[in-house]
């Protein structure tokens, strides 16, 4: 189970840089636009977010684990990615 959960929050990831990089391509390379930042995260807010939203889930049976857990690993990721924006910015 903990593999297929992994998987999924890789191809989540993968998703997320793809469309990353296909907004990227639309903005167009105009004057002003900044160079777009790579944020590196541990994994810790993806593998919290998992757990919780798998805790969650357990009300709505094995499928309400798998959803919510891969639910709450992305919204972990990204409140992971938001704060490590956050304290670059401040850099």
């Amino acid at each position: 189970l903990g593999t297929k959960m992994d998987e999924g929050v890789r191809e989540l990831r993968e998703i997320r840089r793809l469309l990353q990089v296909q907004r990227g391509s639309e903005e167009g390379s105009g004057e002003g636009r900044e160079e777009a930042e790579v944020i590196k995260t541990s994994g810790v807010g993806a593998f919290s977010g998992m757990i919780i939203g798998g805790l969650i889930g357990l009300g709505f049976g094995p499928a309400g684990v798998l959803i919510c857990g891969m639910i709450g690993a992305v919204i972990g990721d990204q409140i992971e990615r938001e704060k490590a924006k956050g304290e670059r910015r401040r850099d």
